[in-house]
């Protein structure tokens, strides 16, 4: 490694002389190649970040939207429950007045509970008002527990026995009648 007789470098030292050059232009173009992916990074940064977080921005909407969906489902129910126990309770109200010893005080008991205005359903309502302006022969609305049996007389004086019109006639009710000598 020295130079030749005539002073030019021998052949080793020109040979690393020239991949020192080469290693030398290589690391001029890797540095210029970083400094031009650090710019292309830094204009890419805001979208990388955008697309990063539309998945998680996405997935909060849509935890947002179904929150507000249970809510409006869970609120209609309510109202649903509330209005069904409602009419479950003006129902019971109906059922318990006609539970009356005669037809006559359970008509007496469904006005009544149309005056106070216990019944609010406005098709039931109607009903009922229908019902009791309709005349009949033979007594009223009846659901009772007491015992209507042929010929016995309660306190009253009266007694009650089998209508005389058939169940194909429309009115099955039992008949009241009244003794001549009753208070």
């Amino acid at each position: 490694m020295g130079n030749d007789d005539n002073g030019t470098p021998s052949f080793p030292d020109a040979w690393e002389r020239a991949a020192r050059e080469r290693e030398l232009e290589l690391a001029e173009r890797e540095v210029i190649v970083k400094e031009k992916g650090l710019v292309l990074e830094q204009r890419e940064a805001p979208k990388r970040i955008w697309t990063h977080s539309v998945p998680i921005v996405v997935a909060i909407l849509a935890a947002a939207v179904a929150a507000g969906g249970n809510a409006y489902v869970a609120n209609i129910n309510g109202k649903e429950q509330r209005d069904l126990e409602d009419r479950k309770a003006e129902n019971a109200r109906i059922l318990q007045v006609l539970n009356a010893p005669t037809p006559e005080r359970a008509e007496e008991n469904l006005r009544f509970l149309l005056k106070a205005k216990l019944v609010t359903n406005e098709k039931v309502v109607t009903g009922i008002q229908e019902y009791l302006d309709t005349p009949r022969q033979h007594g009223g609305p009846l659901i009772s527990s007491y015992n209507f049996v042929t010929g016995t007389t309660y306190p009253d004086g009266s007694t009650y026995s089998a209508p005389d019109v058939s169940p194909e006639q429309g009115d099955i009710h039992p008949k009241r009648e009244t003794r001549p000598d009753a208070k």
